[in-house]
């Protein structure tokens, strides 16, 4: 049998054949016509992946331990979708792995390997006209089965998710289904062990389209977002969460509103915030290029770039150098093929290779060889305009 690791090597030499051949070629026809300049050229490159069994955007995805990357619902075409796939990062290849329950929107990994699945769950009456979408499921990726499980005290979509240290997961605002989709306050956490989930605390604002990260001391940043359904306003208020106390409490606000944007711990321990909205879709430079550093040991905030491109909806992948790959996305005119890099340590973003595609709302994981796989997303702005195609990035 083949290793993983075997596997890896092997596509990565033929990938290094197949571009040593090409270089080769450029380089002599380049020779011919002019002086090659290498301080012009991107760093890395993309090379086309496997295509997914079906396009589709803002679809939910986890790392799995053993290098698997999962994707789960998303939309096509105006579609839900409540199909499970998954790449092998050996083979380069996705694969349909079976259908849950319903579209879910958020996988979270469990320390046994197992993913929770929560939001957009399956439509529950509780009676007097009210409906909340409280299902849940758990995935078995070593028996390919969904079961059961929670259900959710609230019926939610677009909430932020994260693994505490203690294995628990946490999962905060978001909409509520049953409540013409208005954005909550409250927060959940599930608990593996009994399969339940309970309410902790409350944050002081509401918010959805925001992002939840693990600091390095287990406590939780809760950033940006948007408040309001009614005026769209993304916000620039900021939360930590304290899963010993179980409480939210408010801390200084980032210099600019972020709400679609990204939030990647870096290897020092602060955290990156790029991009997003800052004002409503419907106004002109609603997006931004602002990127802010988050400080755990002040609990503050700092201007950082900015980007070179404005841009929301796009991906930010921590690299193993501990640079952060900032791919596609939209300005709010058009879905971007460009890319960034973001050094930590100068505090700056650089031009980085060109994506084989335009897309937005793509899925994006680090694979264990450095490589970084992006996949599906939206081409243009255009119903129907979702694709199937998958790309690596390869530093």
């Amino acid at each position: 049998m083949i290793s993983a690791r075997t596997s890896s090597r092997r596509n990565r030499h033929k990938r290094g054949l197949l571009f040593l051949a090409s270089v080769s070629s450029l380089v002599l026809l380049a020779a011919l016509v002019m002086p090659i300049n290498a301080e012009a050229q991107s760093p890395g490159t993309f090379i086309p992946g496997g295509g997914m069994p079906f396009p589709s955007r803002s679809a939910a995805s986890a790392l799995l331990p053993s290098n698997t990357v999962l994707a789960m619902g998303g939309l096509d075409a105006g579609r839900t979708l409540s199909s499970m796939i998954a790449y092998n990062s050996s083979l380069n290849t996705f694969s349909s792995v079976g259908n849950a329950d319903a579209p879910y929107d958020t996988l979270v990994v469990l320390n046994h390997g197992k993913v929770l699945l929560v939001g957009r769950g399956n439509t529950v009456s509780i009676g007097s006209d009210s409906n909340v979408r409280t299902s849940a499921e758990i995935f078995n990726p070593a028996s390919g089965t969904f079961t059961s499980t929670g259900p959710l005290l609230e019926g939610l979509s677009s909430a932020a998710a994260v693994r505490l240290s203690d294995g628990r997961v946490l999962i905060v605002g978001g909409r509520i289904y049953n409540q013409s989709g208005q954005p909550t306050a409250t927060a959940e956490i599930y608990n593996p062990a009994s399969g339940t989930f309970a309410f902790t605390g409350s944050m002081a604002t509401p918010r959805y389209n925001h992002t939840a990260t693990l600091l390095r001391d287990g406590e939780v940043l809760v950033a940006g977002g948007t408040s309001s359904t009614v005026t769209g306003a993304p916000i620039a208020s900021a939360e930590l969460y304290d899963p010993i106390g179980r409480t939210f409490a408010p801390i200084g606000a980032m210099s600019a509103a972020h709400a679609n944007h990204t939030a990647t711990l870096l290897a020092d321990g602060r955290v990156l915030i790029a991009g997003g909205a800052v004002l409503p879709r419907n106004l002109k430079n609603s997006v931004t290029a602002v990127a802010e550093i988050y400080d755990p040991t002040t609990e503050t905030f700092s201007a950082t770039g900015p980007m070179l491109t404005p841009r929301e909806f796009h991906s930010a992948t921590r690299l193993d150098n501990g640079e952060v790959l900032i791919a596609g996305g939209d300005n709010a005119f058009d879905v971007l093929a460009s890319t960034e890099i973001y050094d930590p340590t100068a505090g700056t973003f650089s031009t980085a290779a060109t994506m084989v595609s335009p897309r937005e709302q793509a899925i994006a994981a680090l694979l264990s060889d450095g490589d970084v796989l992006v996949a599906g997303g939206l081409t243009r702005f255009a119903e129907g305009a979702n694709t199937a195609t998958a790309e690596l990035f390869v530093p």
